[in-house]
């Protein structure tokens, strides 16, 4: 009757409608017009030619079959069918009609009559829906022809939505709602094959609906639904208007009860959920800006299980897949999209035991196939959102073309993985996302990224991930191209504890790998960060910034980089863990200008590198405040292929904490074969060996490479600069180094056992020989706790074989000044005696400790002569300044101040000359001997009684001197010049362990009949200007007594004698003088009874002052006055007169007197004699 696929299937409906029904077509009069073919009364309409109802609300219990080439138009009409059947009657447009369905003035409306079942709507020719409201529809939209909907509402019942096959559809401005039992088939909410489609500003709605009883131990149940499915179509592009919105909604609800009575019933639903759906040569050059909602639920009942009950639903839903040949083309642009609540909600009733739900899901897949996209073309991925749903795969990139990932927005995601791409063959960039509250579905190997085998360039610029739970974060395997990871943030991601595998791994990369500019920011790592293997161009990690971050096993490892690694201008701090771990690298290392603060590497290692075969460069690097219970930095096995060269050169330690243990320390240095270089590197206050040089490579065979310690500086660091461990060959170069308050010394070289074979590889095996040489010179290590060379030169016993022989040991020009705890210079088990020259051990409390071994028939008997040296203990807790073992000596000329114990001698002689060092301050073992000789030569001058030195020899004084040991040295008589000696002297001896002390002496000193007690210190040659000077007190002055004449006496004679007494004891007059009238002296004869004249004296009063002074310089004094009247007094008679003649008898003679000096006495006149 009509021309269409299911002609033979209307026909038997046509029949048994006819049968059973009379058809009746009811119109509303008013303002209604048919024109055309008339509705009729009953039974089906057949259109056979043009024919428009206006208007008319009509009522059909029969079909509307539409025959070419004719049009029917239904302009605001209400068409209701009446169907005892789903899909009994409804419309069939046939080829080459034409169907209008619009509103005008009045709703154009396509319904099921109220009460009945569903109408069916079949389009082989044309179809145009403008305003129209089409409910009820059977099955869905069947169109085989061209459909247009503009500005309507479809409403199905079925499967479909819209099924176009083979035609052209049109669908804008519309809504589309499909709802299915979920009984009869995959579910379509758009299903378009092999036609072209124009589909903008849609609401798309699927339904599934199932509620289902069944009785059986184990069910089955699929449910595939679709939202738009493509398949060989034309669609051009998914987006909306502007301003306009574009939606697919899919809600599935499925509800199973299973009333089966036995042990183990299974309740199984697979959900298998599509919202866009592009397979084929489709064509869909975008999907943009549309609101995808994908709703599922399920609940599964179990009710009469006797035993375990089981609901396992299989969850795979994608918003969006494509799966376009190269006969299409896959969309180039999918952007303004949200993903949310993705996933089955599961309950369960009944006895149900357990219930597992298993996600496959994916918001996109883009599988398509090479040529799907132009040529040099991008498919750009941006600004989506995807939260709150659990996906088995969130992207499956696609394989062929570039593509960008950016501005998108990944947020409370359960996944298994987030991005999936593999064997692409273009560029491909992720870039300005944000990845945040990401939880890994399953806890065994998962990767939030996958991308596997890409043969473009891959960038990751500028991505944020946050609080993310994974147990991998992104696996990149064997890339051809170029990798840039640069400026990203990763912020509190936590791999989860049973994980062996790192957050990203680069496996088999093909080209250079720049790792720049990302910031790290408490990540927890139960293995690692980041993972090179087999990387076979240069891996660049710069400008990063790690921080308070935990890493189980490595921050970064390399394994066989057959290219340059780069680690350089970090800032890695407050992190817990190994950091670097490089293995088997064929290429340059370079590690330069970090900044390693405060991290702590536990029982591993801050960096680790293991058998290289390139250069190293580590270079001006900052560690500051990290710790390690081991090892803080460890070279094993490096340069171990080739002399390649290895630098370690200006990196600064401070404040760091390692091992001091002899495999452990700061830097570590193992098993290295070839030359080897540490230079102008700074450690200020560290704790442990700062550089540990362990072990190199040997195997029982002599290797002449140089390890070189140069120009570094230590300050302050607890443990020693640098410790050397069972070195055999070699050439080990210490100089130019400084260093002030350690602990250590600048050089520490032991041996652990006379053979070793530490089965580590590379292996250190052999015989432990020593090195060939040592040559420390021009350093400047003092002040420091410790000392500053300690070298066990070879291994020394009875049973080996002395084989270096020749082993050169020189310390020259070397400062080691003010060391304290231990030896400035310690040499022990040394064969060729050292060349030691020009070292300043001076104010070191220990100085010197030689220890050589004692086998003369290889290393004949040295004795070492030193001259004028001078040695300082640096206080008074100075100790030793030589210890010698097997080692003979001679010092002359030299000083020891400040030591407790000055020399130590075991098993050897050392004779002391002419050297000032403290009494008894040696000590022997074995068959040690000291013998210490000085010359003596004492001089001993008089002091006054004040104690006061006259510096006048003590001539013919006595001195004895007796030992501190008891014994007396003899009875000693000074020369004219007070002088004693030069004698020679035995200071002090220890003979096989006995102390034998002469010095100090104590001196007795017998002169002038007084006595001085002095004790005598041998110390040093002490002859000439340094003899030693005694003096002797003289404590009696002299007493001068003048016994003639008397005080003021009373003389006639000019030539005056002056008589007395001198009284002296001790040192002797030196000068006795008298002094006559204050004018010039006149020497008086020092006896005991002594007179002096003073001839010629004047009349009248004279005096003498005497002064005596011994040779002490003690002096006494006396006056004596006296008068010298050796003229006569003159005498006048004045009466009577010379010839006067008196009677009387009586005569009184009067007269004068005069005298100059004394007075008259008595005046006598004598008269005629009488």
């Amino acid at each position: 009757m009509y021309g269409g696929r299911y002609r033979g299937a209307f026909l038997l409906l046509v029949v048994a409608a006819i049968a059973l029904l009379a058809i009746v077509a009811v119109a509303d009069d008013s303002e209604a017009t048919v024109t055309g073919t008339p509705i009729p009364p009953t039974g089906d309409w057949i259109i056979d030619q043009d024919t428009v109802a206006n208007g008319e609300n009509i009522q059909l219990d029969g079909y509307i079959y539409v025959q070419g080439p004719w049009t029917l138009s239904l302009d605001g009409c209400t068409l209701a069918f009446d169907n005892l059947f789903a899909g009994w009657n409804g419309i069939y447009v046939g080829w080459s009609a034409t169907l209008y369905i619009n509103e005008t003035s009045k709703p154009a409306i396509v319904r099921a009559t109220a009460g009945h079942e569903n109408w069916f709507f079949a389009i082989d020719g044309d179809a145009y829906m403008n305003g129209a409201q089409i409910e009820d529809v059977d099955y869905g939209i069947q169109n085989w022809g061209y459909l247009y909907i503009e500005d309507s509402s479809v409403e199905t019942h079925g499967r479909y939505g819209i099924d176009s096959y083979s035609a052209d559809l049109h669908v804008g401005n519309s809504s589309v709602e499909v709802t299915s039992p979920g009984n009869l088939g995959d579910t379509y909410g758009l299903y378009i094959r092999y036609g072209s489609a124009s589909l903008y500003n849609i609401d798309l709605t699927v339904n599934v609906d199932m509620n289902a009883t069944y009785n059986t131990s184990s069910y089955y149940g699929y449910s595939y639904t679709y939202g738009i499915y493509a398949y060989n179509a034309d669609i051009g592009g998914l987006s909306p208007d502007p301003n306009k919105e574009f939606s697919i909604t899919m809600d599935i609800d499925i509800d199973i009860h299973n009333y089966y009575e036995t042990s183990n019933v299974y309740i199984r639903q697979y959900f298998y959920t599509r919202a866009i759906y592009l397979y084929g040569s489709t064509t869909c050059n975008e999907i943009v800006d549309i609101d995808l909602s994908i709703s599922e639920s399920f609940h599964g009942a179990i009710y009469n299980a006797t035993l375990n009950g089981y609901v396992i639903v299989y969850n795979s839903q994608q918003y969006i897949y494509s799966r376009v040949n190269s006969a299409g083309m896959a969309p180039l642009e999918i952007s303004g999209l949200t993903f949310s609540d993705l996933g089955v909600q599961v309950t369960t009733g009944g006895v149900v035991e357990e219930s597992t739900v298993y996600y496959y899901n994916s918001v996109m897949w883009l599988d398509d196939y090479p040529g799907s996209r132009p040529a040099d073309s991008v498919t750009k991925i941006h600004d989506i959102t995807v939260s709150g749903s659990s996906f088995d795969m969130v992207i499956y990139m696609p394989r062929y073309g570039e593509w960008e990932l950016y501005d998108c927005t990944f947020n409370n995601l359960v996944v298994r993985r987030l991005v999936h791409y593999t064997s692409g063959d273009s560029d491909y960039s992720i870039s300005f996302n944000t990845f945040s509250n990401i939880q890994m579905m399953e806890t065994y190997n998962t990767d939030l990224f996958y991308i596997n085998s890409p043969d473009g360039e891959g960038s990751f610029f500028n991505n944020t991930f946050s609080n993310i739970d994974v147990w991998r974060l992104m696996y990149i395997g064997y890339p051809d191209d170029r990798i840039y990871f640069q400026w990203n943030t990763f912020t509190n991601i936590v791999q989860k504890d049973e994980v062996y595998e790192p957050l990203i791994y680069f496996q088999e990369t093909q080209d250079k790998v720049t790792f720049s500019g990302n910031t790290f920011d408490t990540v927890h790592m139960a293995e690692g960060l980041l993972y090179f293997y087999y990387a076979r161009d240069k891996v660049l990690f710069k400008d990063n910034i790690v921080m308070d971050s935990y890493f189980d096993a490595y921050l970064l490892r390399t394994y066989r980089s057959y290219g340059d690694v780069e680690i350089s201008a970090n800032d890695l701090s407050d992190n817990e863990g190994p950091m670097f771990w490089f293995e088997y690298n064929w290429q340059r290392i370079t590690f330069t200008s970090n900044d390693v603060t405060r991290n702590a590497a536990g029982a591993g290692y801050l960096i680790y590198t293991y058998y290289t075969y390139g250069e190293l460069k580590f270079n001006d690097n900052l560690f500051t405040g990290n710790s390690a219970d081991g090892t803080l930095i460890f070279f094993k096995g490096v340069t171990y292929w080739g002399n390649y060269g290895f630098s370690f050169d200006r990196n600064i330690f401070n404040d760091n904490v390692a091992s001091s243990a002899l495999n452990g320390g700061l830097v570590v240095f193992k098993g290295i074969r070839y030359d080897l270089s540490v230079k102008r590197n700074v450690f200020n206050d560290n704790v442990g060996n700062c550089f540990n040089f362990y072990r190199p490579y040997c195997s029982n065979t002599w290797y002449g490479y140089i390890f070189t310690m140069d120009g570094n500086d230590f300050k302050g660091n607890d443990g020693p600069a640098s410790l050397w461990v069972d070195f055999s060959g070699y050439h080990i170069v210490v100089k130019r180094n400084t260093g002030t308050d350690n602990t250590g010394p600048l050089i520490r070289h032991t041996l652990t056992a006379s053979y070793i074979n530490d089965g580590d590889i590379p292996l250190a095996r052999g015989d432990m020989k020593g090195p060939w040489s040592f040559a420390i010179n021009s350093n400047n290590y003092s002040f420091n706790k410790g000392g500053a060379v300690d070298l066990r030169a070879q291994w020394s016993d009875a049973w080996i074989p002395y084989t270096n022989v020749n082993q050169v040991i020189s310390l020259n020009n070397n400062g080691f000044w003010s060391n304290g705890d231990d030896y400035s210079i310690k040499i022990v088990d040394f064969g060729p005696f050292p060349q030691l020259n020009n070292n300043k051990v001076y104010g070191s409390a220990y100085g010197t400790y030689l220890d050589a071994i004692d086998y003369p028939a290889l290393f004949p008997r040295v004795t070492l002569n030193l001259v004028g040296e001078e040695y300082d203990g640096g206080g008074p807790n100075g100790m030793t300044a030589w210890a010698l073992v097997d080692v003979d000596a001679v010092f002359t000329d030299c000083s020891f101040t400040d030591f407790q114990v000055a020399l130590f001698a075991r098993d050897c002689r050392i004779d002391v000359y002419w050297s000032t060092i403290p009494e008894a301050s040696g000590r022997t073992e074995g068959r040690g001997y000291i013998y210490v000789w000085n010359h003596l030569e004492i001089l001993i001058t008089w002091a006054d009684a004040m104690g006061v030195d006259s510096g006048q020899p003590a001539v013919g004084a006595t001195l004895a001197l007796l030992g501190t040991n008891g014994n007396y040295y003899g009875a000693l008589e000074t020369d004219m010049m007070g002088r004693i000696g030069p004698l020679l002297v035995m200071t002090w001896s220890s003979v096989e362990g006995k102390m034998d002390a002469w010095s100090p002496y104590s001196g007795t000193i017998l002169a002038g009949g007084l006595t001085a007690h002095h004790i005598i210190s041998a110390i040093g040659e002490q002859v000439g200007e340094d003899s030693l000077h005694l003096i002797i007190d003289d404590t009696v002055v002299p007493d001068v007594v003048v016994t003639s004449p008397s005080m003021d006496a009373m003389s006639n004679l000019v030539d005056m004698p002056v008589e007395g007494f001198l009284f002296e004891t001790g040192s002797g007059i030196a000068s006795f003088i008298g002094y006559l009238d204050g004018g010039e002296g006149v020497d008086v004869d020092p006896e005991l009874q002594w007179t002096v004249m003073f001839p010629g004296l004047e009349q009248g009063q004279h005096t003498v002052f005497f002064e005596a002074i011994d040779v002490s310089g003690n002096m006494a004094n006396t006056t004596i006055s006296f008068f010298i009247d050796a003229i006569a007094p003159d005498l006048d008679i004045i009466s009577p007169e010379d010839g006067d003649v008196t009677r009387i008898s009586t005569l009184v003679v009067q007269g004068t007197y005069q005298d100059d000096v004394s007075e008259i006495s008595e005046i006598a006149v004598f008269v005629n004699g009488e």
